[in-house]
Order: C-alpha cells, then structure tokens, then sequence
C-alpha cells in the first residue's frame, strides 16, 4: 500500500516545484516567488518607464510643432506677392512713368518706410537717384571692403513714379522688405520696357540763325560724344550780367535759357545748369555755353533763347540738331 502511494507523492511533488519555477520566472525575472521584489526597485522601474515615455512624447511634440511650422510659413508667404500692373514687357513708354503694383497678402502700417514696404531699382539703381526720382534712397555700400554702392528707391505704397528716363530698354525690379530691413525670399517682380526718344518739334518763330549769330558749336548735324559742349554768339547788345546785390530773383535780367530735347534732359543727371530756373525743366547760364554729360545716342535736338527778363516774349531761339553716337 505504501509503496503504491510513493510514486504518486513524488509525482505531484514534481508538478508543483515546476510551476513554482515557471511562476518565479514569470513574475520575478528569476526572483522566487516566496522572494518578492524590494519595493525602491519597483517605484525606480516604475519611474524609467515613465520617464521615458514623457521624453519620447516631448520629440513628438517638437517635431509636429516644427512641421506645423514651416507648412504655416510656406503657406503664409506663398500667400504674399507682388507683381507689376500697369507695364507690359517690352511696352514703348514716355519718359516720364507711374508704376503701379498689385500686392497680395502685405500689410502696410501707415506710410513709414521702417515698416514693411517696398524696393524698387531700375536698371539695378543706376537710374534710382533724385534727378529720375523722389524715392530714390540714400546709396549704402556693400559687398567686401564696401567698394559697391548699391542704390535703390524705396515706397510704402504700392507706387513709384520715374521721370526725364533717357531712351533706350530698362528692366524695373520690385521686392518686398520686411520690418528689419531683410528681403522676403521668392516675393518680387521684374518688367523689361523700352522709353522712346521724345518727339523733337523745332520752334517755328525765330528759328532761324542770323549771320554772325547762333551755334558755334556743335556743328548742324555734326556727330559728337555723349558728353558734349555746345556754344553760341550772343545777339549784339546782349549783355549778360548775375543778378544784382540784394535782388529778390534769383534771375538776371538777360540769361540763355537751353533745352535739351524739349527739356527731357535738363536735369542734374546730365546738365549742371538746372537751378536758375528753379521748378522749371529748363537750363540756364549767364555765359552763352553749357555741357551736357551722359546723353544717350540718337538724335536730338537743342534750343538757346536769348531772354530779357523785361521782354520775355521777345526772346530770340536758336536751334541745332545734332546726332550722339554710339
């Protein structure tokens, strides 16, 4: 009877010692069950994973920010642009132009050109002086050792008017300038156009040369240089004199009044004789010779009248056309 029962005892025994062993390795990681864990062990466990779940959460969160991000600054400057209305390319323009721009997205604060606003140059700046435009800025210098002067003219509306722009093509350039003072990538315009030589009229009263009177020089239809002098002879009796010590005018009572081209050219840009007259696009000396610089070729046309300030429609008008070369 008793040896019957042993081999039964001893099996059961050996079931139960291998799910002891099966249960400490479940639920110790090789710790026995009669040998629980150390509580600080659990709680330092506990706190690793939890930590690590918070750092994992917190790169999420930074990169779904940063993604959201650049969507929004891509979406937000693909909203804004800026683009040239009212000039066609290769359109045949005046000398004198108002360019107008259609700007999407941009919001300007009043008329401060610290604020956003907008750049232009023409001819990259070399036509964005006072003498061609009110806006023109004052030149900063750039690039190593600061030898380049960069020019360029600057609104805080969407406009900018040129003025006495010589013949030939030009290319205007718009852009975007934010609050400090950066360009906005990928937010500008371009148009190429071309000014036509004004149309020369020659006066009909008085224009003819007497002899002895008139040019000197240049010759009528002579070829000269795009910097150039010219000279009369004065009518006889013509004296010309400044004006006198404490004279409310700045006028002489003689002076010879010069246009170049009906006055496209009478400017600073290319004459220096352009303050007598004041607001008038006029020159005018008190010596019977000017000097014109940077005409551009073609041909064209200039007027001396002689003007006594006493008899001003009286004035006698010599006339020349001559052609700059190339």
């Amino acid at each position: 009877m008793t040896s019957r029962i042993a081999p039964y005892a001893q099996s059961v025994h050996e079931s139960r010692s291998e799910r002891q062993c099966a249960d400490c390795w479940m639920n110790g990681y090789g710790h026995s069950v009669n040998e629980p864990e150390s509580s600080s062990i659990g709680v330092q466990r506990r706190a690793r994973i939890i930590g690590g779940g918070v750092v994992l959460l917190a790169v999420i969160t930074v990169v779904w920010i940063s993604l959201a991000n650049r969507r929004a600054s891509d979406t937000s400057r693909s909203a804004v642009s800026v683009k040239i209305v009212n000039i066609k390319p290769g359109a045949a323009l005046p000398p004198d132009i108002e360019v107008v721009v259609n700007s999407r997205g941009v919001h300007l604060k009043g008329k401060d050109p610290s604020q956003l606003r907008f750049e232009f140059q023409m001819d990259s700046g070399k036509l964005d002086i006072r003498a061609h435009t009110a806006d023109a800025q004052r030149p900063t210098r750039s690039g190593s050792g600061g030898a380049t002067l960069t020019r360029y003219s600057a609104t805080a509306v969407p406009r900018i008017r040129y003025r006495n722009l010589p013949t030939g093509t030009h290319t205007l350039v718009v852009r975007l300038i934010d609050q400090r003072g950066h360009i906005v990538p990928r937010v500008r315009d371009s148009v190429s156009f071309t000014v036509r030589a004004p149309k020369l009229t020659i006066p009909a009263s008085r224009a003819s040369n007497k002899r002895g009177e008139g040019f000197i020089y240049p010759e009528p239809g002579a070829r000269v240089e795009r910097d150039f002098s010219a000279r009369i002879t004065v009518p006889a009796g013509f004296d010309m004199q400044p004006p006198a010590s404490g004279s409310t005018t700045p006028l002489p009572r003689r002076y010879i009044e010069w246009s170049l081209d009906q006055g496209a050219f009478d400017v600073p840009a290319h004459s220096s004789a352009t303050g007598l007259l004041g607001s008038v696009q006029r020159s005018a000396t008190t010596s019977s010779s000017i000097s014109y610089r940077d005409i551009p070729p073609g041909r064209h046309v200039l007027t001396a009248r002689c003007v006594d300030a006493r008899k001003p429609s009286a004035a006698q008008t010599f006339v020349l056309e001559f052609t700059v070369a190339d």
